[in-house]
């Protein structure tokens, strides 16, 4: 099928050869969920064709350019759906992760365009998402700033949401640089962990959801966070890989 060939949209394969299958007065799209139909309106034997059924075929009655084919109606899904730049993600910063900044004096602030109080908001830039969530990327915009009064700073931006991999990628930076590594790049600070029923796809409003997908700190997070902010007071280990980093939620506008 060629869809841009409204008068004839149809090609194939007739006795050997390729050829435009016949002419149709009409085809139109028209949206079915994450996908589109496409239908085709009375179409006739191209004359070619017509030929070509008669003489391998010796046909009783004769076909010609005015014999009907027929119609036709394409319904298709995509393996994945592109996102519109709409909308915003939450992340709500587990309590005990919380705990453990104001311990050691760590303030959690936003990054512009993202929004606080209450959980993180970070605005939704794009990418491609499977419906289900099994592939796929999201994009979003705006950070946080992981402050130490009189200390290091840990900032994690624009944030890749990598439901291929299963983490939460944002472009990562440690400092001041040196003793640090400073702009370290996009990092996988934290596992994705979507719970059961966490998932929902409104195909007839092209909207894919998620809700409360819990977020586990990575070991190579969990040490530099402990290098950055816990070794300076006298302590270690006050972060450990696997624990609580928070819970993550939003609904994506497909296109």
């Amino acid at each position: 099928m060629k869809t841009t060939r409204r008068s004839a949209p149809l090609a194939a394969k007739v006795g050997g050869g390729q050829l435009k299958l016949g002419s149709a007065r009409s085809g139109k799209f028209s949206r079915r969920g994450f996908g589109a139909s496409y239908r085709v309106g009375t179409m006739t034997l191209a004359p070619k064709v017509a030929a070509r059924l008669d003489k391998r075929l010796h046909l009783r009655v004769p076909a010609s350019a005015a014999t009907r084919l027929g119609t036709a109606v394409s319904d298709f899904q995509p393996e994945s759906i592109a996102i519109l730049g709409e909308g915003r993600a939450a992340l709500e910063l587990d309590g005990g992760f919380l705990a453990k900044l104001d311990r050691l004096h760590v303030a959690a602030n936003p990054i512009f365009p993202a929004e606080r109080p209450g959980p993180f908001t970070l605005e939704i830039f794009g990418g491609r998402l499977a419906a289900d969530l099994g592939d796929g990327a999201l994009e979003t915009r705006g950070g946080l700033e992981l402050l130490q009064l009189g200390g290091g700073k840990v900032v994690w931006s624009d944030a890749r949401l990598d439901f291929d991999g299963g983490a939460l990628e944002p472009e990562a930076d440690v400092e001041p640089a040196p003793p640090y590594p400073g702009k370290i790049g996009l990092t996988a600070i934290a596992s994705i962990d979507p719970p059961a029923g966490a998932v929902s796809a409104d195909p007839a409003q092209r909207t894919i959801a998620l809700s409360g997908a819990a977020l586990a700190l990575s070991a190579t997070t969990a040490a530099i966070l402990n290098e950055v902010f816990a070794r300076p007071q006298g302590e270690d280990g006050i972060f450990a890989g696997g624990e609580p980093l928070g819970r993550l939620s939003f609904v994506a506008q497909g296109q």
